[in-house]
C-alpha cells in the first residue's frame, strides 16, 4: 500500500471518501492481530477479530502506529504517533488520541472525545469524553485471562493525568476525576474525585 502502510494480506482496509484526504505517516501497520494469537497462547480462545479495517474521511494516522484488525475509525479523526488501537476496537468521528494511547480489544468510543493513557479490553467511552487517565480490570483470574468486565466512561466526563479507574464501574456524566486518583466505585454524575484521592463507596 501507499503512505509507508504494511497491511495483513489477509486484511481488507476501507478508506470511505477520497484516500488524498488522509494523511497515514511513516511505518503505520494496519491488520494486526496480536491480542487475537496472544489470546490462543492462554488457551481462552477468542473469536477471531474481523478480517477488516475501515478508515473514514479526512482521518490523520500518526507515524509507528498500529491498527488491529476490525478497528473503525470515524471521519476526522487524529491519531498521534506510536498509538495502539486493538481488535475491533470503534473510534467516533472528531476524536483525538493522543501520543502514545493504548486502546485495547473491543473498545467503543464515542464522537468528539479526547484520548490518551490507557483502555482495557471492552472499555466504553461516551462522547465528548477527556480521557487521560488508566482504565483497568481487577484482575480477579490473572492466570487463565477469563475476560472480566470493564469500565465505562459517560458523556462528557473528565479523566486527568495517571488516574486510575479500576474495573466495571460507572464514571457518570460530566464528572470529573483528577489526576493521580485511584477509583474503586462508580462516579455519580457530576462528582468530582480529587488529586490522588483513593474513591471507594463507604
Amino acid at each position: 500500500m501507499e503512505y509507508g502502510v504494511h497491511s495483513s494480506a489477509c486484511i481488507t482496509v476501507e478508506v470511505r471518501g477520497d484516500l488524498k484526504l488522509c494523511n497515514i505517516g511513516p511505518n503505520v501497520i494496519i491488520g494486526y492481530e496480536y491480542s487475537y494469537h496472544r489470546s490462543k497462547f492462554y488457551n481462552n480462545s477468542p473469536s477471531p477479530p474481523k478480517p477488516y479495517v475501515v478508515i473514514d474521511s479526512d482521518v490523520f494516522i500518526g507515524a509507528n502506529t498500529v491498527i488491529a484488525s476490525g478497528a473503525s475509525i470515524g471521519k476526522s479523526t487524529i491519531i498521534e504517533h506510536n498509538c495502539y488501537l486493538g481488535e475491533d476496537t470503534s473510534i467516533g468521528t472528531k476524536c483525538f488520541i493522543r501520543y502514545q494511547a493504548q486502546i485495547f480489544r473491543r473498545v467503543t468510543i464515542g464522537d468528539a472525545c479526547i484520548i490518551s493513557g490507557f483502555l482495557c479490553n471492552n472499555t466504553i467511552v461516551e462522547n465528548n469524553v477527556t480521557f487521560y487517565g488508566i482504565a483497568i480490570h481487577r484482575y480477579l483470574d490473572r492466570v487463565s485471562g477469563v475476560p472480566e468486565p470493564s469500565p465505562k466512561i459517560c458523556s462528557g466526563a473528565f479523566v486527568g493525568f495517571n488516574a486510575t479507574i479500576v474495573g466495571p464501574i460507572v464514571i457518570g456524566e460530566r464528572a470529573v476525576i483528577k489526576t493521580g486518583a485511584i477509583v474503586l466505585s462508580s462516579v455519580p454524575s457530576g462528582k468530582i474525585v480529587g488529586a490522588g484521592e483513593v474513591y471507594r463507596e463507604k
